[in-house]
């Protein structure tokens, strides 16, 4: 007797996606030390429960992340943080410490700006960030990636030229990124604190657009593991604005 042959069928796409996101994480966490984790950041891997949390699913952009996670009120485009922050009674320089706003200037693709909040000061000219819409593809646009790699490539060390860890490579990017400096926030703060903050931020930037309604969503059902690269996928957003 022939054995009758199995009927296979169809997941949609959605289901399908879910279990395949599922079946990653369940590898990932039978490995022991897997070098691609330090890969994707250049350097040490965030913790789990910020990467495994369910952050808002409408697009997050810079600036509000930014300024929720830094806690430096400040409004408009990336570019004009700078000068706003004098004007405004905020500190700034040129030396990083944890908590403080990396303000790149308005060049290139970044035809806005852009923020980053420093987590972790590796040296004199390395440093680790957070920051909300770095990618420049749909697949990596308007996500959180934490401790980033960025290194100073500026000839006085006064990180006023930059280049920033490249996930794909698994190597610190090419471009050279123009900076202002570090803007200071109203209080002085951990790499642990900003790690676990990172979820709070991500919901008070995406809720404090104006007319927007959100219902918070339950956290994810998922036991402790060690820690893995994770990046919190969002939506594309329009551009890099308020």
């Amino acid at each position: 007797m022939q054995p009758t042959p199995l009927r296979v069928r169809r997941l949609h796409p959605a289901l399908a996606r879910a279990l395949a996101c599922a079946l990653l994480l369940g590898l990932g966490a039978c490995a022991g030390s897997d070098r691609r984790t330090a890969h994707l950041y250049g350097g040490p891997a965030p913790s789990v429960e910020a990467a495994l949390s369910r952050l808002p699913s409408g697009p997050l952009t810079c600036v509000p992340f930014a300024r929720e996670l830094s806690g430096v009120r400040i409004n408009g485009d990336a570019h004009t943080w700078w000068n706003q922050a004098a004007s405004l009674g905020y500190a700034r320089g040129a030396a990083p410490r944890p908590g403080a706003v990396l303000v790149f200037a308005r060049a290139g693709r970044l035809s806005l700006g852009h923020l980053s909040v420093v987590t972790h000061r590796a040296s004199a000219r390395e440093i680790k960030v957070t920051h909300a819409n770095w990618g420049d593809t749909r697949a990596t646009r308007g996500r959180i990636d934490q401790d980033v790699r960025v290194v100073d490539v500026s000839p006085r060390n006064d990180w006023t030229l930059v280049r920033v860890w490249h996930a794909p490579s698994g190597q610190l990017g090419i471009t050279n990124y123009r900076a202002h400096g570090f803007i200071y926030g109203p209080s002085d703060t951990s790499q642990a604190e900003l790690s676990e903050a990172v979820e709070r931020a991500a919901w008070a930037a995406h809720e404090s657009r104006p007319g927007q309604s959100v219902e918070r969503a339950p956290r994810l059902a998922m036991a402790r593991a060690p820690a893995r690269p994770a990046t919190a996928a969002l939506p594309l957003p329009p551009r890099r604005t308020r």
